[in-house]
């Protein structure tokens, strides 16, 4: 017997498109500041978290140039989103498939960093 569900699924909280558009569009230019910066100064930091505590793992030379391709990614996933939200119409669903895949390819990089550097490769 199929009854209704007792409760409406629950809406949220959802930004206008401007300013989502906005908020995405700092995102990304922090991701991009973020890795320029750490290459300009080659001592690239990811904030891990330990069992009790958040340490920094430092990268430097060829690992900070594959940490920074990893968070350029991340901030060109950002972008794209942001570019297809606006050649989108208003009603559609928006196409993020190339934004999932390159935002994938930079979360592997950063996993395998991440690894890397908990077994003594980062400084």
């Amino acid at each position: 017997m199929n009854r209704p569900p007792t409760n409406p699924p629950a809406q949220g909280f959802k930004l206008p498109a401007p300013a989502r558009r906005a908020m995405f569009c700092l995102l990304a230019a922090g991701l991009f500041y973020y890795a320029f910066d750490g290459l300009r100064r080659d001592d690239i930091i990811l904030p891990v978290m330990g069992a009790k505590h958040f340490f920094n793992l430092h990268f430097h030379g060829l690992l900070a140039w594959l940490t920074a391709g990893a968070v350029l990614l991340a901030a060109a996933a950002v972008a794209i989103f942001v570019l297809q939200d606006l050649k989108t119409p208003p009603g559609q669903k928006i196409d993020h498939k190339l934004a999932d895949i390159i935002a994938g390819v930079g979360i592997f990089i950063y996993v395998v960093l991440t690894i890397l550097g908990l077994f003594g490769f980062a400084t």
